[in-house]
């Protein structure tokens, strides 16, 4: 089976879509060395499930062989997140 296609194929039982897939980058502070990927979850537990999956595992070298970086997973914000309040917070831990 060719590689095209397998990454969303992956994806799909785990509602993932991909928001960012390489594309032009502008750097306006600091480096970026590379590219950047970025795939949406439902939840932080759709993104473990995913990347646990035997999907996942089986194209991993696709992206292992070919590209040098690293794979995070974090937790979005709400819809109505407020960056004062999250500054603030921060502020007085």
């Amino acid at each position: 089976m060719s590689p095209r296609g397998r990454p969303a194929r992956a994806l799909a039982p785990f509602s993932g879509r991909f928001l960012v897939h390489g594309g032009a980058v502008e750097v306006r502070e600091g480096q970026w060395p590379g590219d950047v990927v970025l795939v949406e979850f439902p939840s932080m537990a759709h993104a473990r499930d995913f990347y646990d999956s035997a999907a996942y595992q089986e194209i991993k070298p696709l992206r292992t062989a070919h590209l040098e970086g690293d794979l995070i997973i974090v937790d979005g914000v709400d819809p109505d997140h407020d960056s004062a309040e999250m500054a603030a917070a921060l502020r007085s831990a």
